[in-house]
């Protein structure tokens, strides 16, 4: 069932049937599976945005279901006028792209990392066609995590050297699962950055190599990306730490080799 909005706006009001996501292997870092009414139609409303506007590819806004005021969500929403023309074109296959294209890089990760749902990445609760101000779409809807690293300082992990290296290290980890299975962020930076039981998770993913126009796919080139970005990110992002941190990265024996401050 399609799902048709007249307009993205606060109190808006909408019928949604969430998946369940499948159940991910059980580790003290786990977050709970949220409480919410999966595979049956509920009432959702939106509630604030997060990301709206003509400056963005995609509306992010976060709302809940009706009966469950508790569990905020994030839904994502893939319209194609809002979105640049050059996303759709493949400069260096000479091909165009559909916004389903870019849609299911997006989606994949979250179906080929189930096992890092609920840890390294958001929960997620399915893909879902629906109809804005009469315009065909797409929507997204995750877990909200609010614990971004645009908020420092944020805690204790944030004032101490070695719990610092250790979210940096759960972040490494995490990306090195997903390089091992084809996938790729390609946007890390402060705000998609979020933390969570001493653990990074790492939201909007790209995961889309056609955007990089002027080299030949290249899985290492293309992971080293995504880790030199978490690195520098680190490295910049926190003031009282930054010098520490990589000088302590860079003469790790387990990744320092792979970690080289530009």
């Amino acid at each position: 069932m399609t799902i048709a909005l007249d307009r993205l706006s606060t109190g808006r009001m909408f019928s949604l049937v969430l998946q369940s996501p499948r159940k991910a292997p059980q580790n003290k870092y786990l977050r709970e599976l949220p409480s919410l009414p999966y595979n049956t139609f509920a009432d959702y409303t939106i509630n604030s945005s997060l990301q709206v506007g003509g400056d963005f590819d995609t509306q992010v806004w976060l709302g809940k279901a009706n009966d469950y005021r508790n569990t905020p969500l994030v839904f994502k929403f893939f319209i194609p006028s809002l979105m640049d023309p050059s996303l759709l074109q493949d400069t260096f296959a000479g091909l165009d792209r559909t916004v389903e294209d870019i849609v299911h890089c997006q989606e994949e990760v979250f179906h080929i990392l189930w096992d890092l749902q609920g840890t390294a990445i958001p929960w997620f609760f399915g893909t879902h066609e629906v109809i804005v101000s009469g315009e065909p779409a797409y929507l997204l809807v995750m877990e909200y995590i609010p614990q971004s690293f645009d908020s420092i300082p944020l805690g204790f992990q944030f004032r101490d050297k070695d719990r610092y290296i250790k979210l940096f290290k759960s972040a490494t980890k995490a990306l090195d699962i997903a390089h091992s299975r084809q996938l790729y962020h390609h946007d890390i930076h402060s705000s998609n950055l979020r933390h969570d039981n001493a653990q990074v998770v790492l939201i909007d993913w790209k995961n889309d190599i056609r955007h990089f126009t002027s080299v030949e796919p290249n899985e290492s080139f293309f992971a080293s990306i995504d880790i030199q970005a978490l690195f520098e990110t680190f490295a910049t992002i926190n003031e009282d730490l930054g010098t520490v941190f990589v000088s302590s990265i860079e003469n790790d024996e387990e990744i320092g080799e792979r970690m080289r401050v530009r």
